[in-house]
């Protein structure tokens, strides 16, 4: 078979399992939450059901950053450029994340000196970065935690900072962190792993825009910070500003990796 048809029936293949698997997993949450809301069950049996339910999120959003990740690397895959204003979509999808951030009793501060930086980006693809980028500090957060985002503009790029006081990155996965399939479980090695896909996904996104990605520890005190450079300069077709707000329906797909 030529290596190029065999490529592509893998990745249909892997397309239509994934439409399958989430078909699936859709099902025995709806059957859960079913059993959840209209039976009478007893303490243990509530629980098994949260931690079936708990567990079928997490392979959702695997499966959800597959998709993403098999899109990307389709060559009629490009970013749809617009002009946006980075502050204004900060300071939206950081408000959109509260809720989240607010049940695991972590606050988020977002600070920026800008009251307005407009740039050409693929707005759909910003929201994805800084929400991965986000929900991992929340998630390595504990009860009690602070997380700051902070925006600057550098002339030919903006910067994006975010800072938790979690409990960092390993040091022997810090070189690896954005490749696929590396995990890491915190310098604790007792926080939660996720699959591996997500920032691999983030730094590929970065990559096609043109932007850089670092991840390193604070040097002082624990957490870890994540720096994201994305180049500033405006793109050819202007874009309605009030359409980059990011939808509410895509927020909870980040925080059960």
């Amino acid at each position: 078979m030529d290596p190029n048809l065999k490529i592509e029936f893998i990745r249909k293949y892997l397309e239509n399992s994934i439409h399958d698997m989430r078909t699936y997993v859709s099902v025995i949450i709806s059957n859960m939450q079913l059993l959840s809301e209209y039976s009478a069950l007893a303490d243990y049996e509530s629980k098994r059901i949260n931690d079936v339910m708990g567990n079928c999120g997490k392979l959702m959003n695997m499966l959800v950053a597959l998709e993403d990740y098999d899109r990307i690397f389709k060559d009629s895959v490009t970013p749809s450029y617009m002009n946006l204003d980075a502050v204004a979509m900060m300071d939206s999808l950081v408000d959109s994340v509260m809720a989240v951030a607010f049940r695991k009793r972590v606050s988020i501060i977002f600070d920026t000196d800008l009251d307005e930086k407009v740039i050409g980006t693929d707005r759909l693809w910003f929201e994805r970065i800084i929400l991965n980028i986000i929900s991992n500090a929340i998630k390595f957060s504990g009860s009690g935690g602070r997380i700051g985002v902070n925006l600057k503009d550098e002339g030919e790029f903006i910067k994006i900072t975010v800072s938790d006081e979690g409990t960092g990155v390993e040091s022997s996965m810090l070189p690896n962190v954005f490749d696929r399939y590396e995990t890491s479980a915190g310098q604790d090695g007792d926080s939660p792993r996720g699959h591996g896909i997500g920032l691999a996904i983030v730094k590929e996104m970065v990559d096609v825009l043109g932007g850089q990605i670092e991840i390193h520890n604070q040097v002082l005190g624990t957490g870890a910070v994540v720096t994201l450079r994305l180049p500033a300069q405006m793109a050819e077709e202007e874009y309605d500003m009030d359409e980059a707000a990011p939808g509410a329906e895509q927020l909870e797909l980040f925080y059960g990796e």
